[in-house]
């Protein structure tokens, strides 16, 4: 759908230090296939959410949205709060 659209990412990762060829770093090749959605609220800023969930059915735009705020809002919430 509209600013909803599928990505590549391509990179290396080090592989464990048991999988090293004569004691040289070895790295594997990975290529991820996100999911990018572009939104607007009102009275806030243009954002981009990145997420593993490429679904767009089962996962609609504006939920993902909606539930990565509230959970933002938890995380500030545990973080400010005294121990």
């Amino acid at each position: 759908g509209r600013g909803d659209s599928l990505v590549e990412v391509s990179g290396k990762v080090l592989l464990p230090e048991d999988q090293w060829l004569n004691g040289r770093r070895a790295y594997r090749k990975v290529v991820l296939i996100l999911r990018v959605i572009e939104y607007r609220i009102r009275g806030r800023k243009h954002g981009r959410l990145i997420t593993n969930l490429l679904d767009s059915k089962q996962y609609p735009p504006m939920e993902l949205v909606v539930l990565y705020h509230e959970r933002w809002e938890c995380e500030l919430a545990y973080f400010y709060c005294p121990t």
